[in-house]
């Protein structure tokens, strides 16, 4: 029998940052979502919990808010069982990743979804309830881990990292990861090498993590990969061909573009 399957994906970053004219529409958007959708398993991948300036510990009450959305929404109550993976280890810098997922099973589906144990290293049952772990260092059903130092641009740990879980839906089993990548964190520095210093440190931590995946069961991806134009290289394009002016100063370059049909191109792309 074919099973409806939902996978999503949501820096919630802003939204933690501007609650009162976001939220409310966020989650009347994902509602009217999920009630056309109508998925047997729904699964929502989400970055930047707590938002942009690493406020969780303050902004927790939105993450309740958020997790009870979909937990007790009466609208919801074919779903019966879910479950919250929220990393809410934020005053452990070695393990917080800022990272979340939650997953919703459809009651038609309840007795044939099974999750994997880490622990036990197999798939086990489910209990038909909804509940959150929030300290994840002891949960079983996740495996979430940062990025050795070493894989972070200046040796400066940040909330990067990743998390995985395996689900099998009618013995069909899948892992379903969740990551966020490095941003570049100085344009100016960006513009030094192609690829830049920052590609490289996000090449060499995605390779990192897909090294962890069980290449036995398929794989889906979800998270910020904050990939970026090589910027570098677009700036010696337009330079050389001389489609542009530049005007320095003491704390900035402007660049006029100027049109033309080669230029006329980076406008579609």
């Amino acid at each position: 029998m074919a099973r409806r399957v939902l996978l999503v994906s949501a820096n919630v970053g802003s939204l933690f940052e501007q609650p009162d004219t976001l939220l409310s529409h966020w989650k009347q958007q994902f509602g009217d979502l999920l009630l056309y959708e109508k998925p047997d398993f729904f699964a929502l991948h989400l970055q930047e919990l707590g938002g942009k300036s690493n406020d969780l510990g303050r902004n927790s009450h939105l993450l309740e808010a958020l997790i009870n959305f979909f937990f007790e929404h009466k609208a919801f109550s074919m779903y019966t069982i879910g479950r919250a993976f929220m990393d809410q280890d934020y005053k452990e810098d070695e393990l917080f990743t800022a990272l979340g997922n939650l997953y919703l099973i459809h009651q038609s589906i309840a007795e044939q979804t099974q999750i994997f144990s880490f622990n036990e290293n197999k798939y086990v049952a489910l209990v038909p309830k909804k509940f959150k772990s929030t300290t994840l260092e002891q949960c079983e059903w996740v495996d979430r881990q940062k990025f050795p130092v070493q894989y972070f641009p200046n040796g400066r740990l940040s909330r990067k990292g990743f998390m995985r879980t395996m689900w099998s839906i009618d013995n069909c089993k899948a892992e379903l990861s969740n990551i966020h990548l490095f941003h570049d964190d100085s344009n100016l520095k960006a513009l030094q090498a192609s690829p830049s210093d920052y590609a490289v440190f996000r090449r060499n931590a995605l390779s990192y993590f897909l090294g962890k995946l069980d290449i036995s069961v398929p794989s889906f991806i979800f998270g910020d990969f904050n990939f970026r134009t090589d910027t570098k290289a677009l700036i010696s394009y337009l330079i050389s061909e001389k489609h542009c002016t530049i005007s320095k100063s003491v704390n900035k370059v402007a660049v006029d573009l100027q049109k033309s049909e080669d230029t006329r191109k980076f406008d579609r792309n």
